[in-house]
């Protein structure tokens, strides 16, 4: 089980989490993002390097898939105007690579779901 969400939302996330466990998954990976940090990178980092996603995020979700796993994602944005003053060239750029990174993930995971979410 992989879920994903800001930092505000650990305790719901943790909450969750328990509940996988309980009802019997092998492994639950809780992965927090600050969108500040989102924001930093696409204000400080070279244009060059917005397209980078690292592999490790392509193996990770491949997995998901072939496991058949189970995928949450908690929204709601402790700051959603975060990103107001940003690029959106910028912004674009980092959802496309990450989007085309995870391809297998949301053609074969949730087009044909193989992954619940």
């Amino acid at each position: 089980v992989n879920i994903s969400t800001e930092v505000i939302h650990r305790d719901l996330a943790q909450l969750i989490a328990e509940k996988c466990y309980a009802v019997g998954a092998k492994h639950v990976l809780v992965e927090l993002s600050d969108p500040r940090l989102g924001k930093s990178r696409l204000t400080l980092s070279s244009k060059g390097n917005l397209s980078y996603v690292p592999k490790h995020l392509t193996v990770k979700y491949d997995e998901l898939v072939a496991e058949r796993g189970a995928n949450l994602k908690l929204i709601g944005s402790e700051d959603p105007n975060v990103l107001e003053d940003a690029d959106p060239t910028d912004v674009n750029q980092v959802r496309l690579h990450q989007r085309l990174a995870l391809q297998h993930f949301y053609d074969e995971g949730i087009g044909r779901s193989k992954v619940h979410w």
